[in-house]
């Protein structure tokens, strides 16, 4: 028998863990370089710009699996003094419709999928009021990946038909107007194609996998009518026209509020039930997943808010629902905290306005979901929600007391653990430092300032003093926290 022996080497080991703290360090900087989300900063490219590269725009979002929301930077020939060599920095985006939507084109319709350089299409006429033969000028050379998800997608109902498309895309109104599809309501009314006016019946927004494109026509720049196409009936703008028009009419396009956000539900009334009545036709594509009345937590999952609780306060804006750096952020952090507890599902669920996060365990495994109320919130940045994050992880390793007949840790537990272990175990040396300061900050606004109540208002001291595994008054909460960063016990208020 061959005996194999290893030299043991004093510093192996040393080397190896600091090699894997740079590592964490150089991939977790690109999140906590500021104290809150950034907002993207960088222009828009020139359309000419975005349409000339458009082919291999389509390819970077489709091997990331990026949505359409998502913006991609890039560099454009410099026109403004002084003139920088390697070109100007901006983003380029597109506006898409789902792979199934059907086209007008001379004698029928295609799918535009199936649209490649040269194909012909129908565009309408000098005299607004026919169409006319003309040609795609540019459409993606790859089909797209069939599970590219986008995390904020709208779908609406319209002349018995149903339309999935990015929350961009832009539809002719029947005064000859123009609107994005993230600003309909239901009641909205469209030009048809065959230039009357057709109601929209229901609009929904939701996530969306599958595959989306989008065309641009040969017509010349200057016509509007040119690049305006027959979409499953309705009329609609081509990738050029969608770009002219965000260019040309800024911020009269996002005027109105915006599909699914709170401000739009407390306007429009009727818009859960919309969602639910699109439900059927969804299912015959099942890439769509729409919000619908309400989005119950899991049975026996744990929150970090009281349920009662977890809306914005009167007068606070979310980020908007298209914001894709938040959204980036945020799966980057959930990516983080995976990649040192592989046995949880981390779940980002983007469209849902609750301000709250929940740990639960069923027959499949450990679960964590974050809301997009949360990280959509003013108050809070990645630092806060990496808090959070660590919270719900803390309910399933956290330890007792626990909730009964559960293992998942009490309230208290949860935050003393999540900042005393999982913080630092994620954050390790500095960076916990510099990372926790601003989170129990951050989160402590939150739960007196940011949410429909003041969680230091004595009902809450009552509720407690009646569960002791229920949530901590906010200044509890906050003293947990900073007894842990000074390794103090967990102190008495939090059970």
């Amino acid at each position: 028998m061959t005996v194999i022996r290893i030299k043991y080497d004093p510093n192996f080991f040393v080397r190896i863990v600091i090699c894997f703290i740079v590592a964490i360090f150089l991939a977790f900087s690109q999140i906590m370089d500021s104290p809150a989300f950034a907002q993207a900063t960088l222009p828009d490219c020139r359309i000419q710009h975005c349409n000339t590269q458009d082919a291999i725009l389509r390819q970077v979002c489709i091997a990331n699996k990026w949505g359409t929301e998502v913006k991609v930077p890039s560099r454009q020939p410099d026109v403004t003094p002084p003139i920088d060599p390697q070109g100007e920095a901006c983003f380029c985006g597109c506006s898409c419709l789902a792979f199934s939507t059907l086209i007008a084109v001379p004698g029928g319709q295609r799918p535009i999928l199936e649209f490649e350089e040269g194909d012909p299409i129908l565009v309408i006429g000098d005299d607004s009021a026919s169409w006319i033969p003309a040609k795609v000028a540019s459409a993606p050379a790859q089909a797209g990946a069939p599970d590219q998800a986008l995390n904020y997608a709208i779908r609406i109902k319209v002349g018995g038909k149903v339309l999935t498309s990015s929350s961009d895309h832009i539809y002719m109104m029947d005064d000859m107007s123009f609107t994005r599809a993230d600003r309909l309501v239901k009641g909205d009314r469209l030009m048809s194609s065959n230039f009357t006016p057709v109601t929209v019946e229901s609009v929904a927004n939701g996530k969306f996998v599958g595959s989306l494109h989008n065309l641009v026509t040969d017509a010349a720049i200057n016509s509007i009518n040119g690049h305006l196409i027959d979409s499953e009936g309705v009329i609609s703008a081509d990738y050029f026209l969608q770009q002219t028009l965000e260019e040309q009419l800024g911020r009269s396009l996002t005027s109105k509020l915006q599909v699914g956000a709170p401000e739009y539900i407390r306007k429009h009334s009727e818009f859960l039930n919309d969602a639910d009545s699109i439900k059927f036709e969804a299912e015959a594509d099942s890439g769509f997943f729409p919000v619908g009345k309400k989005n119950d937590l899991p049975l026996g999952a744990r929150s970090f808010l009281p349920r009662d609780v977890d809306s914005p306060a009167p007068g606070i804006r979310f980020r908007p629902m298209d914001d894709s750096l938040t959204q980036l952020k945020t799966q980057q952090i959930l990516n983080l905290f995976f990649g040192y507890y592989r046995n949880i599902d981390f779940q980002l669920d983007w469209n849902n306005n609750r301000v709250n996060a929940v740990a639960w365990i069923d027959e499949s495994g450990r679960h964590v979901r974050i809301y997009g109320g949360l990280v959509r919130h003013p108050d809070m940045a990645a630092e806060g929600v990496s808090l959070v994050v660590a919270h719900e992880v803390a309910h399933h390793f956290g330890g007792p007391p626990t909730y009964p007949g559960s293992t998942l840790s009490c309230e208290g537990q949860a935050d003393y653990w999540a900042a005393l272990i999982v913080m630092r175990n994620v954050f390790p040396e500095d960076e916990y430092i510099e990372t926790i300061t601003p989170a129990i900050e951050q989160v402590y606004n939150l739960l007196t300032a940011g949410l429909i109540k003041n969680l230091n208002d004595p009902e809450f001291k009552t509720r407690f003093d009646d569960n002791p595994c229920d949530h901590p008054p906010a200044d509890c909460r906050r003293d947990t926290y900073e007894a842990a960063v000074r390794l103090d016990p967990k102190p008495a208020c939090a059970g």
